[in-house]
């Protein structure tokens, strides 16, 4: 019993001691994880013996400490002034002036990431052998810095100057010679400057170097390009716009007021070492004056382009009569910035042709309520001709047949019926004598120049995507009709004979507006809604173009013995082609040929026989029938101009 008791005593000792071992064990490993933590984060957080910012002594400082003894050494530096000498001329500078900016912050921090990877106690504990030594780092504004010094010592002076191009006052293009130059040695500066900043010695003198520069632009270079830039300057270049048949006509010798030559880098590329890499070359352009440029375009094409945006009111009147104030007709305005830099392209590349760009501004159309549930809601199309050099007949008979027009309202699936809208056309309803294209020649007849009212009609139907149910041509072109657009969308109309007729398929009501402004300018505008169909007409393409033939002369009897009077212009034959195409939104698509043939007319001129029987000279007949006309049952009916 007493052996048992013995045994477990023995056991519970040695449990014991083992026990003890154990905690032992854990005491001295948690110490020396402790000591190990505190040595490396208080111990090797300071920096080694020798340690050295620059010319700061930093040893066993820490990082905190280490920046603020930095950030005062700086301080003080910053607070002193640098010397910089050129030649035998001594400037002193601030330096803030010269952006100089010592980082502190950074310095410190590279500092202290590279004596955290080589500190050990060992060198703590021992003195160095060598001095440590980080370069401060040094921000340095070169833009000021440059701006300073260039100043202080007119550098301006030294620079290499480039070959220019000039006008000289006999209106000739002459050279301004290049010359060779130099510049401040940016890197060797910028080396100085942080090798002064490290010393923290402000008072330091820097002398600076200077380095030959030769100029980009060499007086050789623009003797041997000055035949291309006279040829630029004599460049004609036409300036067109699709809304316009005239054309303009531009060329620099005619405004070399206007003309700077400038140096722009134009980006080549070149082949080295079987790679492709850009290639910078400095080259002249001509740059145009943009006031005077501007002032061309007021005086020679904004009026004929520039339109301000006009808005419209549309409701009815308590009689039920529709009302339209204002004009739908939308705002053009011509983008000249865009203008200029395709114009000072078109010089130097020698471009023949550049198109006018403008931006269209749509109106804001208001519409009474009770006309939106008719679907009148927007502007679907515009139709617009010009009729200048019109005689006050032909304007007067355009002012009396436009208004017919106005306030028409076309119901889903209606044909509209320009003759039947018309009415009579006599002197009884306001027209005037004024001349008509007959099967003997151009007489006066009344109501001369109602077709321009049509030709805009169809015109406005055409935009709008609308099927066209019958359309006649006029014999021969007529010039008022081509002024916008050009030739082959003409469509004359007679009261018994040719019409103009078109079908309203949008599903929904359309109205129609009319109105002349600027006394020869005539719109039509259709309004309704949209069901998202584009259209669009190419052209005119022009074949077959011949003379007008040998002149008609015609004996009458009505004039003098020998009297020579003109009754017919001369006119040209050819055919013309439009096509237009329109694309609804389900992709169905419908392309369609817009076909003209203008007849050949012969100038004719009336001879005085005195009373005597007349003759007409063998030749041209002066009679015959107009040609050319479309959908028509019958091609020998008078047609209006």
């Amino acid at each position: 019993m007493k052996e048992k008791k013995k045994t477990k005593a023995k056991k519970g000792t040695l449990l014991k001691k083992t026990a003890d071992a154990i905690i032992l064990v854990l005491f001295i490993s948690v110490t020396l994880v402790i000591c190990a933590f505190l040595i490396r984060n208080i111990i090797f957080s300071r920096f080694l013996p020798g340690t050295y910012a620059g010319n700061l002594d930093i040893s066993m400082q820490t990082s905190f400490a280490a920046k603020n003894s930095l950030e005062e050494a700086a301080s003080g530096y910053s607070e002193g002034s640098i010397k910089v000498k050129l030649n035998n001329v001594e400037k002193t500078f601030t330096t803030k002036e010269l952006g100089i900016n010592i980082l502190t912050g950074e310095t410190i921090s590279a500092a202290s990431d590279e004596n955290y990877k080589n500190a050990s106690i060992v060198k703590y504990l021992s003195e160095p052998t060598e001095k440590k030594i980080f370069p401060l780092k040094v921000a340095v504004d070169k833009k000021a810095l440059t701006s300073a010094l260039n100043t202080a010592f007119k550098m301006d002076s030294l620079k290499a100057v480039e070959a220019s191009f000039y006008i000289d006052n006999q209106a000739k293009l002459q050279i301004n010679a290049s010359k060779d130059g130099q510049e401040i040695d940016q890197t060797k500066l910028v080396q100085d400057i942080i090798a002064s900043a490290e010393k923290f010695d402000p008072m330091a003198v820097i002398t600076l170097q200077l380095k030959p520069t030769i100029p980009t632009i060499t007086t050789a270079y623009l003797e041997a390009q000055k035949p291309s830039m006279l040829e630029s300057l004599r460049h004609r270049i036409t300036l067109t716009h699709p809304l316009y048949k005239d054309k303009w006509s531009l060329s620099m010798v005619q405004h070399l007021d206007w003309v700077n030559f400038v140096t722009e880098q134009a980006v080549s590329t070149e082949q080295v070492g079987g790679l492709t890499v850009p290639k910078i070359k400095n080259t002249i352009v001509v740059k145009i004056d943009g006031a005077k440029f501007n002032k061309y375009i007021d005086d020679t094409i904004a009026k004929y382009l520039d339109a301000p945006v006009e808005n419209v009111k549309i409701y009815k009147n308590p009689e039920g009569k529709i009302i339209i104030e204002g004009r739908g007709d939308n705002g053009l305005k011509i983008q000249r910035s865009i203008f200029q830099s395709s114009v000072e392209l078109a010089i130097i590349d020698k471009v023949d042709k550049v198109t006018i760009p403008t931006v269209e501004e749509k109106p804001t159309v208001t519409v009474s309520q009770d006309l939106q549930d008719l679907g009148i809601k927007e502007v679907v199309s515009i139709g617009h001709t010009t009729f200048f050099g019109s005689p006050l007949n032909r304007i007067y008979n355009i002012g009396v047949a436009t208004p017919k027009f106005n306030g028409i309202l076309l119901a889903p699936d209606e044909e509209f019926n320009f003759n039947k809208i018309l009415g009579p056309v006599d002197g009884v309803h306001g027209y005037l004598m004024e001349l008509v294209i007959k099967p003997e020649g151009t007489i006066p007849e009344f109501g001369g120049g109602v077709c321009q009212v049509s030709t805009t009609m169809y015109r406005a139907a055409l935009f709008a995507g609308l099927p066209i149910t019958e359309r006649h041509q006029h014999s021969y072109a007529v010039a008022y009709y081509s002024q916008i657009l050009g030739p082959g969308l003409d469509a004359t109309i007679y009261i018994g004979g040719p019409n103009l007729k078109f079908k309203n398929d949008t599903g929904k009501h359309l109205l129609i507006q009319a109105y002349v402004k600027n006394k020869h300018e005539l719109y039509f505008v259709i309004y309704g809604t949209s069901d998202g169909r584009k259209t669009e007409l190419d052209g005119p393409y022009i074949s077959n173009r011949n003379s007008s033939g040998e002149v008609v002369y015609e004996e009458v009897s009505s004039l003098p013995l020998g009297k020579q009077k003109q009754v017919e212009i001369g006119h040209i034959g050819f055919d013309t082609l439009w096509h237009r195409y329109i694309t609804f939104p389900d992709g169905r698509k419908i392309t369609e040929d817009i076909t003209s043939a203008f007849r050949i007319v012969p100038k004719k001129i009336q001879v005085g026989t005195g009373g005597a029987p007349a003759t007409t000279t063998p030749g041209a007949s002066t009679t015959g029938t107009p040609s050319g006309a479309t959908n028509s049952p019958t091609t020998s009916t008078p047609k209006k101009p």
